[in-house]
């Protein structure tokens, strides 16, 4: 796949050139990209091949509101994450968000916070 003209007149394909615009630059192969826009705020999700996830959140129109997040498991003990991630549970955080932010599926999330 060709790379495609991008406004700063590099040849670059324009994918990564979002995730470096939203502050999560060195995209590589590798790594698993999700990008999605709904109701004005583009938020896009990068979990890279050593298991860390980062997310940025751009609210289009507000000020140009931007929020980050990163998780990175070997930082953190599994029983240590599986707690935290039923306290941002309880405190009202969808699953499917807590699913993104910490990398996993939103199944393991719904496994943890029934435990």
């Amino acid at each position: 796949m060709g790379g495609k003209l991008v406004k700063d007149g590099s040849s670059r394909h324009p994918v990564p050139a979002v995730f470096e615009y939203l502050g999560l630059g060195n995209v590589k192969p590798s790594d698993e990209l999700m990008l999605v826009m709904r109701n004005r705020t583009l938020e896009a999700t990068v979990k890279r091949a050593s298991g860390v996830t980062q997310t940025a959140t751009l609210h289009i129109g507000s000020g140009g509101f931007k929020s980050m997040t990163e998780f990175d498991p070997g930082q953190m003990p599994k029983d240590e994450r599986n707690d935290l991630i039923r306290q941002k549970h309880a405190k009202g955080e969808r699953q499917s968000a807590l699913a993104k932010m910490f990398g996993i599926s939103q199944a393991m999330v719904s496994k943890i916070v029934r435990e």
